[in-house]
């Protein structure tokens, strides 16, 4: 099987299922997902919707995020991000876990043990989403299934 035909096993199911009701219970509710094109992050869109109990965010499977660089990332959520209040981006890692450290000047020592699959990093920024770029951000949580 290709690694992009590549499904979720059900701890993956279960931990996607788990943050989404962590958000639903902190009131992150996207406005717009921005969501890799290859099946596991599909599914993990599937088991967040089913946690939030919504699903009333704009979906756009971006095939493009299954093979870029941190910066590829950051480049896509400032091409939709003025369209959306919020935005929630669901790629790989560790392109992820690269991202949020270039985002927030301290990322690299709140995720010191790693990106989980599931794992949910939330920012503030002080500028437009079109506008952001490497350190603009603030980290202000990051959620991990299991905790």
């Amino acid at each position: 099987m290709a690694d992009f035909d590549r499904p979720l096993d059900r701890r993956g199911h279960a931990d996607a299922r788990e943050v989404g009701v962590a958000m639903a219970a902190r009131g992150y509710l996207p406005a717009l997902v921005l969501c890799s094109a290859a099946r596991r992050a599909h599914e993990t869109w599937t088991g967040v919707v089913a946690g939030l109990g919504t699903e009333a965010a704009d979906l756009r499977l971006e095939p493009a995020l299954y093979n870029t660089d941190a910066r590829g990332y950051i480049e896509a959520i400032r091409a939709a991000g003025d369209e959306a209040g919020s935005l929630l981006l669901i790629g790989h890692n560790p392109t992820m876990e690269h991202t949020a450290c270039l985002l927030a000047p301290d990322g690299e020592t709140r995720l010191d043990n790693g990106f989980p699959t599931a794992g949910l990093a939330v920012f503030a920024f002080d500028v437009p989403l079109s506008g952001i770029g490497p350190g603009a951000g603030t980290l202000e949580a990051f959620l991990r299934p299991g905790r």
